[in-house]
């Protein structure tokens, strides 16, 4: 049965990696593996913490490697700085979530929208610094999933028609969802938005309080502008609406 999972259940294993550099062969490991479909495998990392007092809820599709890393990084230095594992786990959310220049470009997006403004901040990119206590950053799959240990990107297989993934996000995001209870929430790209849409078809989700079809804001995405200025009214209307009720 799929359900989450806590640090404290892996510290053994967290403190075994701790000695090594994190590379693939040391997280991508039997040791940290949840599930396991053909090439599929999801594993864990420590994306635990959930911000249950947030307005805004970003979600990705899954952490990738590098925010895998990240993760394990921002754990093991609060464990070395004699902090608590609960500690570390709080503080993988802005390490790692959407970092680079994908937190660039969606706080740009954001900040285009008007949205400090609603929530009383200078500027969207603060929600991952001094007003991060606003922001729920999480994946529609909390655990990262690879395919032949490669990023899953949301397709082949998508995340609508896999049973398994399904079963995850099932688990996992929708509880998380409930938790947080947030006034908007921003699903980033096309494989989020129709995950997250479908499920709004079946599960109590206020569709106005979603912004499908905001684009993701990976530079990778080159058609990003054309996507947002399209969507772009529709979007202002969203949250408008969602902080005016």
């Amino acid at each position: 049965m799929k359900r989450a999972y806590q640090a404290t259940e892996f510290l053994p294993a967290i403190k075994e990696v701790a000695k090594k550099p994190l590379t693939k062969e040391q997280l991508l490991h039997p040791r940290f593996l949840l599930d396991k479909e053909k090439e599929l495998e999801i594993y864990y990392a420590p994306f635990d913490y959930i911000n249950n007092q947030a307005q805004i809820m970003i979600v990705g599709i899954t952490p990738g490697w590098t925010q895998m890393r990240l993760s394990y990084e921002a754990v093991i230095q609060a464990l070395e700085n004699g902090k608590s594992l609960e500690d570390g786990v709080k503080h993988v959310k802005q390490h790692a979530s959407f970092a680079g220049s994908m937190r660039t470009h969606l706080t740009s997006m954001l900040d285009e929208l008007g949205l400090p403004a609603y929530l009383g901040i200078q500027t969207t990119a603060s929600l991952f610094g001094e007003d991060r206590a606003l922001l729920h950053p999480c994946s529609m799959l909390r655990y990262p999933v690879f395919i032949s240990q490669k990023n899953y990107t949301g397709h082949n297989p998508s995340m609508i028609r896999s049973d398994i993934l399904m079963e995850w996000i099932t688990a996992t995001f929708l509880p998380e969802l409930r938790s947080v209870h947030p006034t908007l929430i921003i699903p980033l790209g096309k494989a989020v938005s129709d995950t997250l849409f479908e499920l709004s078809k079946v599960h109590a989700i206020d569709e106005q309080a979603c912004l499908f079809g905001f684009p993701h804001p990976s530079g990778a995405n080159g058609h990003r502008h054309k996507q947002f200025q399209e969507g772009k009214a529709g979007f202002l209307e969203k949250v408008h609406r969602s902080f005016s009720t």
